[in-house]
């Protein structure tokens, strides 16, 4: 991530191959590189991240909860906003980072329809879950405002 930062754009082969892991025990290797384009903005991952989201094996499951949902934030910071659905599917999880990684989605999406479930987590019993969805109503009336203007 530091070398394509620093200019070094030959280096984002390298993330962009983590998408693709060979064993279970890469999946935390693919969050991290999904991490990442997201934070590099790579919208040349854009289509790979968007056939990830909703890509299922041999046994019908969905990639797990962190990687979907780091889907949908790395997208919406490449102004691909519609991940919503994806925290929709996560944000009763029984999982207390799982609830406060589909807040922290909800922030990125920036999208004013999701000012209601933010609320709601702000109820959520788990201090953490608060904290990310107080964040994440914060950055979408934010960038609603930014909108109106």
């Amino acid at each position: 991530e530091a070398m394509v930062k620093l200019g070094e754009t030959g280096y984002i082969e390298g993330i962009r191959a983590a998408l693709f892991p060979a064993t279970p025990e890469e999946l935390e290797s693919m969050a991290l590189a999904v991490q990442i384009i997201g934070e590099l903005r790579d919208r040349g991952s854009i289509s790979q991240l968007i056939n990830m989201s909703e890509y299922r094996n041999q046994t019908n499951q969905y990639y797990p909860a962190e990687v979907r949902l780091g889907i949908a934030s790395s997208l919406a910071k490449m102004g691909k906003d519609q991940g919503g659905f994806i925290a929709d599917e996560y944000q009763q999880s029984t999982i207390v980072v799982v609830r406060s990684q589909a807040a922290i989605t909800y922030g990125f999406t920036g999208r004013s329809e999701h000012a209601e479930k933010l609320a709601l987590l702000m109820q959520d019993p788990e201090a953490l879950v608060q904290i990310h969805a107080a964040a994440g109503l914060l950055k979408v009336y934010t960038t609603t405002m930014g909108e109106n203007r």
